[in-house]
């Protein structure tokens, strides 16, 4: 009976620290990633709410620029990213010609 107990709370423990390693990795990042729709996206780009755009394949990525103010570089900058799927190819380039490379 010790012997399964010892099993048990081993097994235990093991699962315990694989949840804590997923949850860190999952939830530690340096911000949120959140799925937009296409036409949220290209609104953040018309408004001028993203900072930084990266393109692969259909799917486009951005990092939303940080409205608020630091107070004395205390506090930690969250960074928050979207992204979305373009729904054709040459949406794209509609968006490069119109917002990226105007």
């Amino acid at each position: 009976m010790k012997r399964f107990a010892r099993n048990s709370t081993f097994t235990i423990l093991l699962f315990v620290l694989v949840l804590f390693t997923v949850w860190f990795y999952r939830n530690g990042s340096d911000g949120a990633v959140k799925k937009v729709k296409y036409s949220e996206f290209a609104s953040y780009l018309e408004e001028g709410k993203i900072a930084e755009i990266n393109i692969t394949g259909t799917k486009i990525t951005g990092l939303l620029k940080n409205d608020s103010e630091k107070k004395d570089d205390q506090r930690e900058e969250k960074k928050e990213y979207v992204y979305t799927y373009a729904p054709y190819i040459y949406e794209i380039a509609y968006l490069e010609e119109t917002y990226i490379y105007p």
